[in-house]
């Protein structure tokens, strides 16, 4: 067995006090001592450099910054990173086209025999039912892309992100099917989560969790909050 300590958090993209606010992502991640840290919407170069710390960070080189908006710190430097990006990029009249200019995927770093898998599927924008359900059928090809990965894979594996589905939808049945909800006792203690219900998950295929919490920072860092546990990986 391999003890392991993981988080989850979205940065968000806004520029409002955006160099202080990763600054307290990364102190948070090296004084906690997370052996991986998955984190979405870091969607710039210079977001990198208020990133930077002890640990590695595994990313893939996009246009303008990491793919996907994709990286993944981590303690022990990974054996290697790998992004895939999603067939379905979302709707493209409808505000799901500012998800296309991300490129939505998921990034995967491999150490040993252990899969990381870091994903941010596309949003759901609209408040009208009948367009809120077209925009949820494009999460769900994402999720559908993505377990396909999964189920391809051999080994232990490690899913954190922003997936953007709740724990009523028909993706996260599917996935609890086969991989384990390690964040499921946070339902209803994430203040960001009141209106669209949780959307921001770790699972894994061979793990036990314990130790879950909302991360408490000093001072607001994101419209997401940030989720931490333990895993002993078998």
């Amino acid at each position: 067995m391999e003890h392991c300590k993981i988080m989850t958090q979205n940065v968000y993209l806004s520029p409002k006090d955006k160099a202080k606010r990763l600054n307290q992502i990364r102190s948070h991640i090296e004084n906690n001592e997370y052996d991986v840290a998955f984190l979405q919407e870091a969607l710039f170069y210079t977001d990198i450099p208020s990133l930077r710390g002890k640990h590695n960070l595994a990313y893939k080189n996009g246009l303008f910054g990491p793919r996907g908006g994709l990286i993944t710190v981590m303690k022990d430097e990974p054996d290697s990173i790998k992004f895939h990006k999603y067939k379905d990029q979302g709707k493209v009249l409808s505000m799901q086209a500012t998800d296309r200019l991300i490129s939505k995927g998921f990034l995967v770093a491999k150490k040993g025999d252990t899969s990381y898998v870091n994903t941010h599927s596309v949003a759901v924008y609209s408040n009208n039912p009948k367009r809120r359900k077209q925009e949820h059928q494009h999460v769900s090809n994402q999720i559908e892309e993505l377990f396909e990965f999964l189920e391809s894979q051999k080994g232990r594996i490690v899913v954190g992100g922003d997936f953007n589905f709740n724990q009523d939808s028909e993706s996260y049945a599917k996935i609890i099917e086969h991989l384990t909800d390690h964040t499921k006792s946070l339902k209803g203690k994430l203040d960001f989560d009141k209106k669209e219900g949780q959307l921001d998950f770790v699972f894994s295929n061979l793990g036990i969790g314990f130790n879950h919490e909302v991360i408490d920072y000093p001072f607001v860092v994101s419209d997401h909050n940030g989720v931490s546990l333990e895993l002993m990986l078998l």
